[in-house]
């Protein structure tokens, strides 16, 4: 289930696999990679913040790994 629906599915019934600390995670990743504390952040800012991360589940952040997901999540 997508964040956006299960963020749905919240609000009408009880919802029984939330994200309740998401937003939490995301905001402590968005401060990480916000070095310079003006809000916002660039491909470049998360290349270099996930390339200086320890214990990741993967071995090796790409520029085009970070570029996909930028331009996948960009707003539309």
């Amino acid at each position: 289930m997508a964040i956006r629906e299960n963020i749905k599915a919240k609000a009408s019934a009880g919802c029984t696999n939330c994200f309740g600390k998401t937003k939490l995670v995301i905001q402590e990743f968005f401060t990480y990679l916000d070095c310079n504390h003006d809000k916002l952040i660039s491909a470049e800012n998360i290349y270099q913040g996930m390339t200086n991360m320890k214990d990741l589940p993967y071995t090796k952040t790409s520029e085009v790994w970070v570029n996909e997901f930028v331009l996948n999540t960009m707003e539309h």
